[in-house]
């Protein structure tokens, strides 16, 4: 199946500089695994677009690269992958699905996520069930510590949380990330073709 995810600024972040960052993978829906993941990367006037094979059989991953600001399409490059190795779109599909089957709070679940030109440590950590507040209303969510390397961008672990809807859609209902210049939030305000009702 094919899935889409877009994240933008918004309101004077978005005056100063407009960023949108969008994420596309085929994914095979047995496996959870990618065939096919784009990043296409917009920041003010600089665009860039990432496209990445992913081929299993042969343990490889073949990166594609066009910078639209000087129109220029870079030679593709292969990457050794191994058999647990997904993008980040997947990464978040087979993690969503373990976490519902058996896992308790503090349990964590490790996996490798290919993004930019190498794979890293990503995984979470469940924290339980809570109630908050959304644009749709108090709603039981699950907590998450998502877990990846510290970063200049993330400086302290357990940077990010999700919670998301306890439900079978499983949605991410609001995420915080600590970034090193202040705290970021996500919330959903719409969603459709839901499996069930929220």
């Amino acid at each position: 199946f094919h899935v889409t995810v877009e994240a933008r600024t918004a309101g004077i972040l978005d005056f100063f500089k407009h960023t949108v960052n969008q994420f596309d993978a085929v994914i095979n829906q047995s496996t959870l695994k990618p065939s096919i993941a784009t990043q296409n990367f917009l920041d003010n006037q600089k665009r860039d677009i990432q496209t990445n094979y992913f081929d299993y059989e042969k343990g490889k991953v073949r990166v594609e690269k066009v910078n639209f600001e000087k129109g220029h399409k870079y030679e593709p490059i292969l990457y050794d992958i191994d058999s647990t190795t997904y993008d980040i779109l997947s990464t978040y599909l087979y993690l969503r699905n373990s976490y519902v089957k058996s896992i308790q709070p503090n349990d964590s679940i490790m996996v490798k996520t290919f993004f930019g030109n190498k794979p890293y440590e990503f995984g979470m950590e469940y924290a339980g069930v809570e109630r908050i507040k959304t644009q749709l209303g108090e709603i039981q969510a699950h907590k998450i510590y998502l877990l990846f390397p510290v970063s200049s961008a993330f400086p302290k672990p357990k940077a990010v949380i999700v919670w998301a809807t306890m439900d079978q859609n499983q949605l991410p209902l609001k995420i915080e990330a600590q970034l090193k210049f202040g705290r970021v939030f996500c919330d959903l305000t719409s969603y459709k073709n839901l499996k069930e009702p929220l």
